[in-house]
């Protein structure tokens, strides 16, 4: 069971579904973490949550723990470091360090800076994955994928769609097409 796992790139590359679709893979329930799901306001609400999320991730395990936006919930630690800041990182990184060596639950973080995160976090993900923009042919199965269930006219050319969108991540590409879709009802 590796320590964690940290995926990093720009937004809105699929960082998220590729750890979605790895879960499925290989038959792990998964848990999603978000600072809405974690922190509180009244004391040891914060760390009543992570105890509870390490202990769920530990009675349906195989499990993945995704950590989305690492960096916004584990922000490199500072002077003007919350309590309630310090406690989460202090709790969540305790637990993970017991249920690596009891279960098989894995951590993966998600980013888009990583330099941004708390070093005691990357020190625990020494696998780490760019997931960048995707290149010529990653945007024809992107919009291959897209469009597979659109009924197309005969002369759509996916390919020059997918050259005149060079830098774009996926997620720009759905809001072209989106945006293309409702064109006509302007």
């Amino acid at each position: 069971n590796p320590p964690g796992v940290l995926l990093y790139g720009p937004p809105g590359c699929g960082k998220s579904m590729l750890v979605r679709a790895l879960a499925a893979t290989v038959g792990a329930r998964f848990l999603v973490v978000s600072p809405s799901c974690l922190l509180r306001k009244y004391v040891g609400e914060t760390n009543l949550n992570v105890r509870a999320l390490f202990s769920v991730a530990r009675k349906i395990s195989p499990c993945v723990i995704f950590v989305d936006e690492l960096d916004g919930l584990f922000r490199e630690r500072g002077g003007e470091d919350h309590d309630v800041g310090r406690d989460l990182k202090t709790e969540f990184l305790q637990l993970w360090d017991g249920i690596r060596r009891l279960s098989s639950v894995l951590v993966i973080g998600a980013t888009n800076r990583p330099f941004d995160v708390d070093p005691a976090f990357l020190r625990r993900m020494p696998r780490r994955v760019f997931v960048g923009l995707p290149d010529y042919n990653s945007r024809v199965a992107v919009l291959s994928n897209m469009l597979r269930r659109v009924p197309l006219d005969a002369n759509f050319d996916k390919s020059l769609l997918a050259s005149k969108t060079c830098g774009y991540s996926p997620s720009d590409i759905r809001e072209v097409l989106q945006a293309a879709a409702l064109y006509p009802l302007r």
